[in-house]
């Protein structure tokens, strides 16, 4: 009983740290978010999946110059073998004349096998298609470069504008602390005759544009962190973590 409670406490146990180290979120630097997007991004994949495709229409037209061989086989197996007919004493003189004989030719089972071999000598319509294969293979190759430098770009900016938009979020919440405190203090010098309700209430329309803008910004946050992970070729269920700083 107690290796059985045992051995459910250690599953448990195992599964809540796999847990923990799935929701556990992905640190990135700048470089990192780039190099990871040029893998899983959408447009680079699709790029490289041309790149692929082109090379595979190379190799396709190439071999259609290389020499073509084919090899065929037949097994045929007659249950009766075919029966003819023919004056008896064409095979046998001695046989009266008018008379006809049965006769067999062949085997129950026949076998037949062959090899052909062709090779192209030369057609122009080969060579322009060999050439035609051979630019879309660059064309792909430049456009995957190409959307392997854009990405990069897009990433940056996606990257950037999270910065940007967490540390005006971080500054927003100081001065939102500064605010509730400044608030405080006003209520006391207020209840103690010093300034006009108008004074106080000055601090809490503060307090509250702030409050507002802070919500404003959480929303552009995760709007921008989201855009960053689409980018990026993440789930935007997943959650990440960015290590570099304004």
């Amino acid at each position: 009983m107690k290796k059985h409670l045992f051995t459910a406490a250690f599953i448990f146990a195992a599964f809540a740290l796999f847990a923990q180290a799935s929701e556990k979120a992905t640190a990135f630097t700048l470089k990192e978010a780039q190099e990871y997007a040029v893998e899983h991004s959408y447009f680079t994949r699709k790029a490289m999946m041309d790149v692929q495709k082109s090379e595979q229409r190379v190799k396709e037209i190439t071999g259609m110059g290389l020499p073509q061989i084919s090899a065929s086989a037949s097994f045929n197996h007659f249950i009766e073998i075919p029966t003819q007919i023919a004056p008896a004493n064409a095979f046998d003189p001695r046989a009266p004349a008018g008379t006809y004989a049965e006769f067999q030719f062949g085997t129950n089972n026949n076998i037949r096998a062959g090899i052909t071999a062709n090779q192209l000598i030369f057609d122009g319509s080969y060579i322009v298609g060999l050439k035609a294969s051979r630019t879309y293979r660059e064309l792909a190759l430049a456009d995957k470069a190409k959307s392997e430098e854009q990405i990069k770009r897009d990433v940056a900016k996606a990257y950037g504008t999270v910065l940007v938009v967490r540390e005006n979020l971080r500054l927003l919440r100081l001065n939102e602390e500064k605010l509730l405190q400044l608030e405080k203090e006003n209520q006391a010098i207020l209840e103690a005759g010093f300034i006009e309700e108008t004074d106080r209430d000055q601090i809490r329309i503060l307090l509250l544009n702030t409050q507002n803008l802070i919500i404003e910004t959480e929303n552009m946050e995760k709007t921008a962190t989201d855009m960053l992970k689409f980018t990026m070729g993440i789930p935007v269920k997943n959650t990440i973590d960015l290590t570099e700083n304004l």
